[in-house]
């Protein structure tokens, strides 16, 4: 389940408040996909906390973890970051809009290895396969390096490559969530057009994918009047902007190891009968929560495959 906009949107205040006005003091990885970013500690804590960033392709995210990359080699990406971001105080943490891009200011260095030096923003696009981690250098707005590097062959319009000058993906024409009207709803209903009408909300709304445009339309009791589903859009869009949500993972079961099939920022209006429900404080620990599970089944998924594999060669 791909990180959304309106998860993204949450996360950004819980960032803020953990992270900015700290000090990088490492970064690691142990995939290509994934960074951690290890933030000096404050008097009263017994070490520093971790964000990791996931430029996956089906896995892209953001949370904070407690698990700092242990790996003996050193990636050539991290090693980039942490000389460009080493000490460097994080200044602002911000979303791009309501798109999947999340962008981290980091100031110069402190002494004089931060003379003259400018600030660094890592961007980090989650936006499934072309998902990316880019550090940019503000002054000149060229990237330094990425995860991943693209260039023309992959995609002529926008290259990702050290030394280009960095343009963000073209913003959608979508609009503004926080600013619709009853009669925007309306217009929706009424437009004559045959798709779903859950995919019709996507395609006109920002912030909006599919799984909360499907969750939208569950919670309205007349999801093809338009003020009904005023009501329940209403009533949505204002807990998103006072932060109001319960954030939960819905499981196939209650066993441990049950396989993990959604999270979302408001508990679900039609379940399967036998599946559990978790409620979570952030959006952070629920994305988290998902993810870690997610990546547990596709590891044991893995190791039986090749069990199987080695038993069939004998």
């Amino acid at each position: 389940m791909a990180l959304d906009s309106f998860s993204l949107y949450c996360m950004v205040p819980y960032l803020r408040e953990r992270f900015e006005g700290r000090r990088v003091r490492d970064v690691g990885q142990e995939s290509p996909h994934e960074t951690v970013i290890r933030f000096q500690r404050r008097d009263a804590e017994e070490s520093g906390p971790c964000v990791l960033i996931s430029s996956h392709p089906t896995h892209a995210r953001v949370h904070t973890t407690e698990r700092f990359p242990k790996t003996k080699a050193r990636a050539h990406f991290a090693d980039v970051l942490y000389h460009h971001l080493g000490r460097c105080e994080l200044r602002a943490v911000e979303q791009v809009g309501l798109d999947r891009i999340l962008t981290l200011t980091f100031g110069p260095p402190p002494g004089f290895l931060g003379e003259g030096r400018g600030d660094r923003r890592l961007v980090a696009e989650m936006m499934g396969k072309h998902s990316n981690l880019i550090l940019v250098n503000e002054d000149t707005e060229r990237i330094v390096d990425a995860a991943k590097h693209v260039d023309e062959s992959r995609n002529r319009h926008r290259e990702i490559l050290p030394g280009v000058t960095y343009v963000s993906p073209p913003p959608e024409d979508r609009l503004d969530p926080f600013a619709v009207t009853r009669d925007d709803l309306h217009a929706l209903l009424t437009a004559g057009d045959d798709s779903p009408l859950w995919r019709r909300l996507m395609g006109a709304i920002g912030g909006f994918g599919p799984a909360f445009a499907r969750a939208l339309l569950e919670a309205t009791p007349d999801p093809i009047d338009a003020d009904s589903l005023w009501v329940t859009f209403a009533a949505r869009i204002e807990a998103l902007r006072e932060f109001a949500i319960t954030p939960v993972v819905t499981y196939e079961s209650d066993e441990p190891t049950a396989k993990a099939l959604s999270y979302a920022l408001f508990p679900a209006e039609a379940l399967d009968p036998a599946a559990s429900v978790t409620t979570h404080q952030s959006v952070n620990d629920a994305i988290a929560a998902y993810h870690d599970r997610v990546l547990l089944q596709e590891s044991l998924t893995q190791q039986r495959q090749a069990l199987a594999q080695a038993l069939t060669k004998r």
